[in-house]
């Protein structure tokens, strides 16, 4: 199970683009606050989405952002990275009131699964990094030495399965015509009646 786990933030980080540190301490934050990574995921996605979508300045994203005091741009006037990005719309979400407003700029700004990352996001920035000080207490930071390793592994388990399955093929194409053969033999032993 650790490795298909560090396989899988391999996986997510390729797509995400962020760490597989980053990304497995908010594995833990969001086990801690009532979710998991794989919930998250389609949120983080949606918030990417809405990031690149608010580059336009006169975009509803745009506005979206500028209303929660989040900058989506950087001093260089490129899209920030989306870890950045996390840390001031968690501390804007920290700030918002529980209640339909909250749940509002959730949907908006992350998707139909926004709703149940709230309680992620309202920790704070503070309180992300909190989460993830605890996740390294816990030997549960995934390092991207560890995660190659774990996706090279399952690609290896899955070779492996596949030889063995292309063997087993290789061997019915050749068991084949003779089992063909003895069940025709059967059938005919029944027909006849003899035994």
């Amino acid at each position: 199970k650790a490795i298909d786990d560090a396989d899988r933030i391999n996986e997510l980080s390729i797509q995400l683009g962020l760490s597989t540190e980053k990304l497995s301490a908010y594995g833990y934050a969001a086990q801690q606050t009532g979710t998991d990574l794989e919930t998250l995921n389609p949120v983080l996605r949606k918030l990417t989405q809405n990031l690149a979508e608010a580059q336009d300045g006169g975009s509803r994203q745009s506005q979206l952002f500028k209303a929660l005091g989040v900058d989506v741009k950087d001093a260089a006037g490129n899209m920030r990275s989306l870890d950045g990005v996390i840390d001031d719309v968690a501390d804007a979400f920290k700030n918002l009131p529980i209640g339909p407003e909250k749940t509002a700029t959730a949907l908006e700004l992350l998707g139909k699964s926004g709703a149940g990352a709230i309680e992620f996001f309202s920790q704070g920035k503070q309180g992300l990094k909190d989460f993830a000080d605890e996740a390294a207490a816990f030997n549960l930071i995934v390092s991207k030495d560890t995660a190659n390793a774990a996706d090279q592994f399952n690609d290896e388990l899955a070779k492996l399965g596949l030889a063995g399955k292309g063997f087993s093929m290789l061997l019915a194409q050749e068991l084949l015509p003779h089992l063909v053969d003895f069940s025709e033999a059967l059938v005919d032993v029944v027909r006849d009646g003899s035994a």
